[in-house]
């Protein structure tokens, strides 16, 4: 089955349930011998942020997983590195940031062949903002707004994994506006502290965070 939620954007650490829906999507009784999901972080859209690595470890650690992170920002990881972790991994977690900068850093290391090979064997993909973006056929982008290199959103391509144009942070009337300006008809609208659970390409339910940590499936 191949598996892959989409985070509309927000704060992982307040996540709560949907960081649990996305642990709970794995069978611990299959894990060949080991007791925890080796859950790995891919932090290119940050720019490899330290707080949101550290933020990622504990948030995971917590929920009984065995974290780990890919970094070659500065030359510690070699694509054969990334490939080995990539592949061992239960679950992927794509986290956000500038989504032009993440998919110039994933071309380097051939990431995104590698998240396609992982995606297509079931390993849980998991992408919050520019990293749900990157799954899609197109993403509607703030990164030049962000850069202070232009005033409007852009249509960026992603990885034609998922089909449809992603449009994060849909609660953002100004980013929604601009995407249907855009001509956009295939939009896939997800609110931040949001999450859309696709198998196997489908959207299947949806997971919405509550302030008080609880989730609401639609």
């Amino acid at each position: 089955m191949k598996r892959f939620v989409a985070i509309g954007g927000g704060e992982m650490r307040s996540q709560i349930a949907i960081n649990k829906f996305v642990v709970d999507l794995i069978d611990r009784s299959k894990l060949e011998g080991r007791t925890k999901p080796y859950v790995v972080f891919l932090p290119q859209a940050s720019h490899e942020s330290k707080p949101y690595t550290n933020s990622f470890f504990k948030t995971y650690s917590k929920l009984k997983c065995k974290a780990d992170v890919v970094l070659f920002q500065n030359g510690e990881m070699d694509r054969e590195r990334i490939a080995y972790k990539l592949n061992k991994a239960d679950i992927i977690y794509i986290g956000g940031g500038d989504l032009r900068y993440m998919l110039d850093e994933f071309d380097k290391m051939c990431i995104g062949e590698l998240l396609q090979n992982a995606y297509e064997r079931g390993t849980v993909i998991v992408g919050n903002s520019a990293g749900a973006m990157c799954m899609f056929n197109r993403a509607v982008s703030d990164y030049l707004i962000e850069r202070g290199e232009g005033d409007d959103y852009v249509v960026v391509d992603g990885y034609h994994i998922i089909q449809g144009t992603c449009i994060c942070h849909a609660d953002q009337e100004q980013r929604v506006a601009r995407a249907m300006s855009l001509g956009v008809d295939d939009g896939v609208f997800i609110n931040a502290n949001t999450a859309q659970y696709f198998e196997n390409g489908n959207a299947i339910s949806t997971i919405v965070e509550e302030e008080n940590g609880d989730n609401v499936g639609l």
